[in-house]
């Protein structure tokens, strides 16, 4: 959430200080403007609906009178593609583990969503940074990455196997749910799943048990639905290839039946062991928190999940 002030005379947000932040480039203010109309745009919209905002004192940025006319400026300027249009440009993201990555313009938008962004404050590991104290990485890292390493090994397969008839939807689907998959984590990730089913399990033994995977699929509905993410925007079908991302998060039994409402055949079964292998375990997921959790604990790398074409006779 944006809250504007003309008073100020310059950017205040989560702890930064004039004098730790330094002057932002051309690019850099054009980017914010961006953001922040969006952001603002979106909070107008919602209190318009008469839906009840929380904005906590921690999380409130001042923006610069000058910005304001800007902001104005911005909104009437066609020069690019604005980020509050239907659709968004890709973006690079630099990560520990993997170095730069670019994720697509879909993913960016799921990314800037409050929702996502909680992920930011769970941390990867719980407790372990008690015994290893560099061990502060969180979720939003390791999702970054697991979106990064999905669209590896899909690309991968398109590339090398053109007869599975791989198309650019089910490589956006594949993406979105590598970066999607982990949204419905609770407080120490793991173990706020262990702490609820235990208690719910001394209430009643008969009831279903807490999944963050179904959770994350519930999260990501309401995420898109929140926002006013448009899927059709990037060439995805709103039911289908929604479902579709929905059941590559939770995972598919090797001898459940294939469902019809995906808008795929059962021939495109493999997609679905890449981010959540429900058959040996093997997945991007894992792929990316053995190499994570080996470099916040240890310093190094634990594997190596580069991919490399294979060497032409």
């Amino acid at each position: 959430h944006i809250v504007a002030a003309t008073n100020t005379s310059t950017i205040y947000g989560y702890g930064l200080s004039p004098s730790s932040i330094s002057p932002p480039s051309s690019g850099q203010q054009r980017s914010w403007l961006r953001a922040a109309y969006c952001r603002a745009s979106r909070l107008s919209r919602s209190l318009n609906q008469g839906q009840e905002q929380h904005i906590g004192s921690g999380h409130l940025v001042y923006i610069h009178g000058k910005m304001l006319s800007g902001m104005k400026r911005l909104r009437e300027d066609s020069l690019e593609r604005s980020e509050c249009q239907k659709s968004r440009d890709k973006k690079k993201f630099h990560d520990r583990v993997h170095s730069q990555i670019i994720l697509p313009g879909l993913l960016v938008e799921v990314v800037d969503t409050i929702q996502f962004q909680r992920l930011r404050q769970l941390k990867q590991l719980g407790g372990v940074d008690l015994l290893f104290p560099s061990a502060t990485h969180t979720r939003f890292e390791h999702s970054l990455g697991v979106a990064h390493l999905a669209g590896v090994f899909v690309n991968h397969l398109k590339t090398e196997q053109p007869e599975l008839a791989i198309n650019p939807k089910d490589v956006l689907c594949v993406q979105l749910a590598g970066l999607a998959h982990d949204l419905g984590h609770g407080p120490f990730s793991h173990m706020y799943q262990h702490f609820v089913n235990t208690v719910a399990k001394q209430k009643d033994e008969t009831g279903p048990k807490w999944e963050h995977e179904e959770m994350s699929v519930k999260m990501l509905r309401q995420l898109i639905k929140d926002n006013d993410i448009q899927l059709g925007a990037y060439g995805l079908h709103p039911e289908d290839d929604l479902r579709f991302v929905e059941l590559l998060i939770r995972g598919l039994q090797p001898e459940a039946d294939w469902p019809e409402d995906v808008g795929r055949p059962e021939e495109k079964r493999f997609l679905v062991d890449i981010v959540a292998n429900q058959r040996n375990g093997v997945d991007v997921d894992k792929l990316d928190y053995f190499i994570r959790d080996s470099v916040a604990c240890y310093g190094k790398e634990t594997i190596d999940v580069s991919v490399h074409p294979p060497p032409h006779p």
